[in-house]
């Protein structure tokens, strides 16, 4: 649906010294009736991806990322973490937080985000450390991109650590790994 559909049979001028005829303003509109701010739409057009909140949470911390490093990333408590993923409702900068750092996070550690843990205090050439990127009040991307970037080849040799180091089926046993499991059929 465009903007077109959405505002469809409402009255509305532009403000903000747009033309008149096509009746957008450069950074607002206002509706005649009650006279509301609406966002533009360039800005309708370059909203965040959207994310479900509760499950990719649930998802960085099933993939090894401890709640304590998520509470640090969003700058929140852990118990709002917590809280989070039994479905209370996150705030709209926390939203946005998440849609900008989990691409990040998911481009460079895919699945093994006990990764980013390992690295979380690690400093670059420039003393900077991701902890220091991803905690900051404005997360710089292509900063965060660049460090992980200068640290890619021991970011897969972590992960290939941390698959290996992964509990098997039988409980963790290499031993029992590798002996076969014989099934019966006992009709």
């Amino acid at each position: 649906m465009n903007l077109f559909g959405i505002l469809k049979g409402v009255t509305y001028f532009a403000a903000a010294g747009a033309s008149i005829t096509n009746g957008f303003a450069a950074d607002r509109m206002i509706l005649t009736s009650n006279v509301q701010t609406l966002p533009s739409a360039d800005f309708l057009l370059k909203q965040a991806p959207v994310i479900d909140f509760k499950s990719t949470v649930q998802e960085m911390q099933q993939n090894g990322l401890p709640v304590s490093i998520i509470a640090s990333i969003m700058r929140v408590e852990r118990k709002t973490v917590y809280a989070w993923m039994k479905d209370a409702q996150p705030r709209r900068d926390a939203v946005d937080r998440l849609a900008l750092v989990y691409p990040i996070l998911k481009s460079a550690f895919g699945t093994h985000l006990k990764t980013a843990h390992r690295l979380w205090n690690t400093k670059d050439r420039s003393s900077v450390t991701l902890e220091s990127l991803l905690t900051a009040p404005a997360i710089d991307a292509a900063a965060t991109e660049k460090y992980l970037a200068t640290f890619a080849s021991a970011i897969r040799r972590y992960a290939a650590q941390d698959s290996a180091a992964m509990p098997s089926a039988r409980g963790g046993n290499a031993l029992l790994d590798e002996i076969p499991i014989v099934d019966f059929d006992r009709t």
